[in-house]
């Protein structure tokens, strides 16, 4: 997609030099301290936000209505600040209706070269021969940049002493993390009045709602539109886990949209395009419902067939379970024994103590090995002990910590059939010499059925490095997701299943995409995996609205750059949302045709980019400090006038804050575009941007991605 960048002619400022002091003059008397970037003085007078807000999102609908205190027509480019995953979307403006009130027209959505083109013929006016209206025709252009995340407003004419209101809608999703749905609310004042906002209690009771760190009262509360704000929603049943799928058929998209098919590359087919496979896991972040610890005896191995460094690392893991086991407890605290075997057994405090003091005594202790592994005697004084009677509420747990290297008639079935029949709950934690950190024992051993049997695990460690913290929480409760894969149940195809991850924590998302699918449309995805064991999944079927969701954020943002404009321009219609490939327009008719901003009689154009002022001007609208980005155009163009370039072609490619790439044939351009800093452009993912100038001026510059 390229854009084609016109530098203003100059001579009607010449002329022009005594209304533009009256128009400055009069923007400064008539609000200071509410500025919008416009040619002449403009009020925001209405500056109103409707905010809903749910575990998904928020959703805004702004309503701004500007009015012209001045003598001369105004054109306003104002800037709208976003988060980049914000969807920007449903465009209106106030227009006189059939029965004489004003009515919402709804902003037509356009392949963005064509709005662009509609909004610089509107500016070039009607012919010299038209009448035109002081309280014209009112065109909207809203259009999102392709580097950035910001969009822009734009508005002309808002007519002398009269007012424009327009409304668009803003979509915040939200993240999912720590168990958590956090929702980023951005600043939403950087031009005009300070909104506030109005945040109603949620009546989804599933869910609990804090605004900035504190729980929301049952009659809600007004937030400063001028702040930050972070919304919070929890959910109650932090067992839930939610999946959702979509499928969107790319040829199908493309075909059935006509500015996709004329952005398609020379000699490719909309019919060889793939299905693009999407599906996203919020893992519950509460895995399972476990009783409290009362009693832990930790078993620990002294056989001399667990050499040092591993015996080392077991006590050690040990230690971390205890003290994890105390913490926040108080009084009310788990109690500990320890016993040390080969083959014999010994107690270390002949008592249970407080699981803080073993947990910090254990790595402490100083253990003579010996021959033998009587690990079926430690058990079972374990159980010994645990059979005492104890008022404290819970479970108890065995925690044996060993190689397993054992005598071969080890009745290890007796060892199964006693697991199961007793109360303690086991783990067992082998030291396996194996390239591994910390995970669970084979299905297939022998131990797995013993701990299993008692409600546990079989968990191995090994030479890698080991996180103590991690592997004690997942001791005491399970916090992990194992073996993490993706099973896509495809129409008429059977099932296919992809391993994701080795394991997964609670609480946290997991997503998947497949940008590149020939196969079968999708039926259902489904995240599998195991919990202490037990095989778990959690399902979705693909739906309009995931995929529509899905549309969105690939047309505003491609992460790994393998879309086509033709594609992100196809999604971009199907989300019906403003992207850097779609924008919105709309015309309010009014007493008829506007006269040219350029004409140089009767009106000023001055534009409010960046949040200044043009044209040499110093008189600054920046609204309340806040900084805007730098577009690329104006950077390019600098790096041109340093090398008094005359007409040429040249490309680079950028990552989010870098040029990495620069093909020039002009050797100066070429070290001038290599110093080139981009970070004040805020610009976000892979591009390569294609430049072209005559004479020294940049004419256009189009931005797609990378190796197109």
């Amino acid at each position: 997609m390229g854009a084609v960048l016109r530098r203003a002619a100059a001579p009607w400022l010449v002329g022009s030099t005594l209304l533009l002091t009256v128009s400055l003059s009069l923007a400064i008397s008539a609000d200071a301290s509410n500025p919008i970037p416009s040619s002449s003085a403009v009020q925001e007078r209405v500056h109103d936000i409707q905010l809903d807000a749910g575990p998904d999102g928020a959703t805004l609908v702004v309503t701004r209505s500007l009015f012209n205190p001045g003598p001369l027509p105004a054109q306003v480019e104002l800037p709208i600040d976003l988060p980049c995953e914000a969807v920007l979307d449903e465009v209106a403006v106030q227009a006189p209706g059939e029965a004489g009130g004003l009515i919402w027209r709804t902003a037509e959505l356009l392949a963005a070269s064509e709005a662009s083109d509609r909004w610089a013929a509107w500016l070039e006016g009607p012919p010299a021969t038209s009448k035109t209206a002081l309280n014209a025709d009112t065109a909207v252009h809203v259009s999102r940049s392709a580097w950035s995340c910001e969009a822009t407003l734009e508005i002309y004419p808002v007519p002398p002493m009269h007012a424009r209101t327009v409304s668009y809608r803003v979509f915040v999703p939200s993240s999912y993390d720590r168990g958590r749905y956090a929702i980023a609310l951005p600043r939403l004042s950087s031009y005009g009045r300070t909104p506030t906002l109005a945040l109603a209690a949620p009546t989804d009771r599933a869910f609990v709602l804090s605004v900035d760190g504190q729980p929301i009262q049952a009659t809600g509360v007004s937030l400063d539109g001028d702040r930050e704000h972070q919304l919070e929603f929890t959910p109650r049943d932090r067992g839930r886990g939610h999946v959702s799928a979509a499928d969107l058929d790319l040829a199908q998209l493309v075909a059935t949209t006509p500015a996709a098919l004329a952005a398609l590359d020379v000699g490719a087919s909309a019919a060889e395009l793939p299905r693009l496979l999407l599906s996203d896991f919020e893992a519950p972040s509460e895995l399972a419902q476990l009783p409290e610890v009362r009693r832990v005896v930790v078993v620990v191995d002294a056989s001399r067939s667990v050499d040092a460094d591993a015996r080392a690392q077991l006590v050690a893991l040990a230690g971390a379970y205890l003290e994890q086991l105390s913490r926040g407890r108080g009084q009310d605290q788990a109690q500990a024994e320890v016993l040390v075997f080969d083959r014999e057994v010994r107690r270390v405090y002949h008592d249970f103590v407080p699981a803080s003091w073993a947990g910090v005594d254990l790595p402490k202790l100083d253990l003579a090995d010996a021959n033998g592994s009587e690990v079926g005697l430690a058990i079972a004084t374990a159980r010994d002990l645990l059979a005492r009677p104890t008022e404290a509420d819970g479970v108890d747990w065995i925690l044996v910590l060993s190689d397993l290297y054992l005598r071969h008639d080890f009745p290890v079935e007796h060892a199964q059939a006693s697991a199961a029949a007793a109360a303690p709950r086991v783990h067992v934690v082998r030291a396996s010499g194996q390239p591994i950190d910390f995970e669970p024992g084979p299905a297939s051993d022998p131990w797995t059925a013993v701990a299993r049997g008692a409600g546990g695990m079989l968990w191995q460690i090994g030479t890698r490095e080991l996180d103590r913290e991690l592997a004690a929480a997942e001791l005491i409760r399970p916090t992990r997701i194992w073996s993490l894969a993706l099973q896509l149940e495809l129409e008429g195809a059977g099932q296919r299943e992809i391993a994701l991850d080795r394991w997964l924590a609670a609480g946290v998302t997991r997503r998947y995409a497949d940008l590149d699918h020939h196969g079968a449309p999708l039926e259902r995805a489904s995240f599998v995996g195991e919990v202490w064991g037990q095989r778990r999944a959690w399902t979705a079927a693909p739906t309009a609205e995931s995929g529509r969701k899905a549309a969105a954020a690939l047309a505003m943002h491609d992460p790994e750059g393998a879309l086509s404009d033709a594609a992100r321009t196809a999604l971009g219609f199907h989300a019906q949302v403003i992207s850097p490939f779609t924008s919105a327009w709309a015309v309010a008719g009014f007493d008829g045709p506007a006269a040219s901003p350029s004409a140089g009689l009767g009106t000023i154009s001055l534009r409010g980019t960046g949040g200044s002022y043009g044209c040499g001007i110093g008189h600054s609208m920046r609204g309340h400090g806040t900084s805007h980005r730098v577009s690329f155009d104006s950077l390019v163009q600098a790096a041109l006038d340093r090398c008094a370039a005359t007409t040429g072609r040249s490309a680079f490619e950028t990552t989010d804050l870098e040029i990495v790439a620069v093909d020039s044939q002009d050797r100066c351009v070429e070290r001038a575009l290599w110093s080139v800093d981009i970070s004040p452009t805020k610009s976000n993912g892979r591009k390569r941007i294609a430049v072209e100038y005559v004479d020294g001026v940049l004419t256009t510059l189009g931005v797609g991605g990378p190796g197109r």
